[in-house]
């Protein structure tokens, strides 16, 4: 009997250090991109690195949504795509909009990882319970990537279609170019 509860607890460490691992990397968020808790080192040149947090979205994820670009990128590019001063604005508010959301987003995981933590940490381990909080989890990320996709929509309507059209054209090796152009100049 003691040797099963040994087994448990050395399963339930390992375990535990898998979920943290994990859930740390994928609570991670472009919200630290200017240097603060959670700050994934990767940064979009733009005037002061401005952009959208995307909540929730880690490091390895090309301008924290995945392949998408997120919002407050545009606010970087405002001189290339010509952004009137309301264009800005309305970019900025949503910007500090999803950033709030952003902190709720990030702490509701760490609540639902740490009571995950607790139930592994248990003698006898509710598998039916650790599932249902995995589960829980999961869909609070599945809810955080769709936000920030809608994010990201939302921001492209406050663009006309002629910044569209010049959004378009700047993807690919235009964009690559302008980001170390922009890398140089910040450098010098």
């Amino acid at each position: 009997m003691r040797r099963k509860v040994l087994m448990a607890r050395t399963f339930a460490v390992v375990l535990i250090v898998l979920f943290c691992s994990v859930g740390y990397a994928s609570t991670q968020s472009c919200e630290g991109m200017k240097g603060g808790p959670g700050a994934s080192k990767m940064m979009m040149m733009g005037k002061g690195g401005d952009m959208m947090c995307c909540p929730g979205m880690g490091p390895g994820m090309m301008m924290c949504g995945g392949r998408h670009k997120c919002a407050g990128s545009f606010i970087g590019m405002s001189e290339e795509l010509g952004l009137t001063d309301a264009q800005v604005k309305k970019l900025k508010s949503m910007k500090m909009n999803q950033k709030k959301k952003a902190i709720d987003d990030r702490a509701e995981i760490q609540k639902m990882e740490l009571e995950l933590h607790g139930l592994m940490g248990e003698d006898e381990i509710d598998i039916k319970a650790v599932d249902c909080m995995i589960d829980k989890i999961a869909a609070q990320k599945a809810k955080i990537q769709k936000a920030c996709i809608r994010g990201m929509v939302d921001a492209k309507k406050v663009l006309t279609s002629e910044q569209r059209k010049k959004l378009k054209g700047m993807k690919g090796a235009g964009m690559k170019k302008r980001i170390e152009h922009k890398v140089i100049i910040k450098d010098e």
